[in-house]
């Protein structure tokens, strides 16, 4: 019997104690060298801002998503990257080359659109909606 037990204890701290030996994905803000859109259109139109800017190193890494915070008067976008660690990373320059990101303005006037950048800088521009 206590043979029985020292084996039930010795499987579950084996197991139980276990960590996970996978890689961890890491997200990152991504550095916006440029954007590039329609500087004036009318109320209704969609809006496609087109990205550029160096991604990662290697194929570990890839883009994530945009995040948004939409307001009558201004967008706020920050562009996150992933990193995902594995044995075998191509070697390959990823990069945002016109990546698309599109929204609707909801009312007439300027609407100023705000790029988050990594070093807590921005990249500013404006939208005059018709």
């Amino acid at each position: 019997m206590k043979s029985l037990i020292l084996a039930s204890v010795a499987v579950a701290l084996l197991f139980g104690c276990s960590k996970s030996t996978e890689p961890q994905e890491q997200l990152f803000k991504v550095k916006t060298d440029s954007v590039q859109f329609q500087k004036t259109i009318s109320l209704g139109d969609t809006v496609t801002l087109r990205f550029w800017g160096f991604v990662g190193s290697s194929g570990c890494y890839s883009l994530s998503n945009f995040e948004s915070n939409q307001q009558p008067s201004k967008l706020d976008i920050t562009v996150w990257g992933k990193y995902t660690p594995g044995q075998i990373c191509t070697t390959v320059i990823i990069e945002m080359r016109g990546t698309k990101y599109s929204f609707v303005p909801t009312s007439k006037g300027s609407i100023q659109i705000v790029i988050h950048q990594p070093d807590g800088s921005a990249l500013i521009d404006t939208l005059i909606v018709q």
